[in-house]
C-alpha cells in the first residue's frame, strides 16, 4: 500500500496555516456527507485498497466466509463499476483530443470507436478461495492502478478551471462523488454484516429437567399405586 497522500485544503479562515488532510480524512468527510474537493491528491488505487483491504482481512480470517459472500460481491460490483466508469470517461476525454482535426460527423464516429476499443478490467470472481485469500481486493486494486495517474491529472486540471465554469458543466469531482458514495454504502453493509457475525451470541438458557414420577412421589412421601401393601401384624385379643 502506498503512503497516505496529503492534500493541503483551501483555507477559508483568516490567519493560521491551512489544515492538512490525508486521503483517509477526505474519505471520512465524504462518508459524513460533508463536502470534498477532489484534486490531484486523489489516488484511485489507494482509495480502492484502503476501502477494501481492511474488510478483506476481516473476511479472510473467518471460518464461514460464505456468510459474507453476497456483501463482498456487492462491494466488488460497486468498485468494478467505479473503475470501469473512470476508464470510459478518461477514454472519452482522450478520444476528443485525438479527433479534433476531423469533421463533426467523422469525429463522433471516431470517438465512439476509440472508446469502444479500450479493454475494461474483468470483474473479480467471488468464491471461497478469493474470500479466504483476499484475492478479490488485490484484483480490484490492480485494476485501478493504471488509471490513477491519469485521473489525478484530470482532477488537477479541474482545480485550475474557474469554479463557476465547473458548476455549468460536470467536473471530475461531481462524477466521482456518487460513484464513491455507492462504494462507501457497499463497504458499510459489509462492515455491519461482519460486526453482527463477530458479536458473541448469548448462551442458551439452561433448563432444569422435570422431576420423574418417582422423585415426585418420594417428595410427598407416597408409594406408587401398584406397590405391594405394607406387611401389617394382626392383633388377636385373647379372652380371659
Amino acid at each position: 500500500m502506498s503512503e497516505p497522500i496529503e492534500y493541503r485544503a483551501p483555507d477559508r479562515r483568516r490567519g493560521g496555516p491551512p489544515p492538512v488532510l490525508s486521503q483517509a480524512d477526505h474519505r471520512a468527510r465524504r462518508r459524513a456527507r460533508l463536502g470534498v474537493e477532489y484534486g490531484p491528491w486523489f489516488d484511485l488505487s489507494t482509495e480502492v485498497e484502503e476501502v477494501c483491504r481492511p474488510l478483506a482481512l476481516r473476511v479472510a480470517v473467518r471460518d464461514d466466509t460464505s456468510a459474507v459472500e453476497l456483501e463482498v460481491a456487492s462491494l466488488t460490483g460497486e468498485v468494478h463499476g467505479l473503475v470501469c466508469t473512470v476508464a470510459r470517461v478518461l477514454a472519452t476525454s482522450a478520444a476528443a483530443t485525438r479527433t479534433r482535426h476531423l469533421s463533426d460527423t467523422d469525429r463522433v464516429q471516431a470517438q465512439r470507436a476509440l472508446v469502444e476499443s479500450i479493454t475494461l478490467p474483468a470483474r473479480p470472481t467471488i468464491d471461497q478461495e478469493s474470500l479466504a485469500t483476499g484475492a478479490w481486493c488485490d484484483a480490484l486494486t490492480e485494476s485501478a492502478r493504471p488509471l490513477s495517474d491519469r485521473l489525478s491529472r484530470a482532477l488537477g486540471a479541474d482545480h485550475r478551471i474557474d469554479t463557476t465554469q465547473l458548476r455549468r458543466g460536470v467536473g471530475w469531482g461531481r462524477r466521482l462523488t456518487p460513484l464513491l458514495a455507492a462504494v462507501d454504502d457497499a463497504a458499510l453493509r459489509l462492515t455491519r454484516r461482519l460486526d453482527r457475525l463477530d458479536r458473541p451470541r448469548p448462551a442458551p438458557p439452561t433448563r432444569t429437567p422435570a422431576p420423574t414420577p418417582e422423585e415426585t412421589l418420594d417428595r410427598f412421601g407416597l408409594d406408587p399405586l401398584d406397590a405391594p401393601p405394607p406387611n401389617r401384624r394382626r392383633l388377636w385379643h385373647r379372652g380371659g
